[in-house]
């Protein structure tokens, strides 16, 4: 498998399609604008012919869908009950965009006075990874009111957009 090839391959089919659909739009547009499905499929064979396309080709292209999907994994550092760190993942690995999750997690200790968010980013699909495989992307210090119980909550929430930026 390789990515860079899957992308590219993923983009020529998307930008096909686009191409088609706007071809298929101009000539219902330049006979008068109004669509019907005979108008459409009028349209679809002339811009098959055009192609050098069969029309159950062309048709294809333009019922195709296309998922965008990120291709990485989004997560906090997190302490197991060993108090070892590791990587919590809240976004997997091929999740569909726009995506948005909210985990809940816990302070550490009685009175604690803040709690130190680290986001990572690792090509790992699992809900709890190695911070070897990770990479930080990402800080932000949350102060917490004072005298709360260790155990209590921490709700963080990881939205995607369509294009893959993340909003922490």
């Amino acid at each position: 498998f390789e990515p860079d090839e899957a992308v590219a391959k993923g983009a020529a089919w998307y930008g096909q399609k686009l191409a088609i659909g706007d071809m298929i739009k101009t000539k219902i547009d330049g006979w008068g604008g109004k669509e019907t499905p005979e108008a459409t499929r009028r349209a679809q064979q002339e811009v098959a012919d055009e192609m050098g396309f069969t029309l159950p080709s062309v048709q294809a292209y333009v019922s195709r869908t296309f998922t965008n999907v990120t291709s990485r994994s989004f997560g906090v550092v997190s302490l197991d009950k060993a108090r070892r760190e590791g990587v919590s993942n809240l976004i997997r690995v091929n999740t569909s965009l726009p995506a948005t999750t909210t985990q809940r997690f816990g302070t550490v200790d009685d009175k604690q006075e803040n709690a130190e968010i680290r986001i990572m980013e690792t090509p790992n699909p699992a809900e709890r990874v190695e911070m070897s495989d990770c990479e930080e992307i990402g800080n932000a210090l949350l102060e917490l009111p004072a005298g709360l119980p260790a155990g209590s909550p921490i709700e963080i929430t990881f939205t995607l957009d369509a294009e893959g930026r993340l909003q922490a």
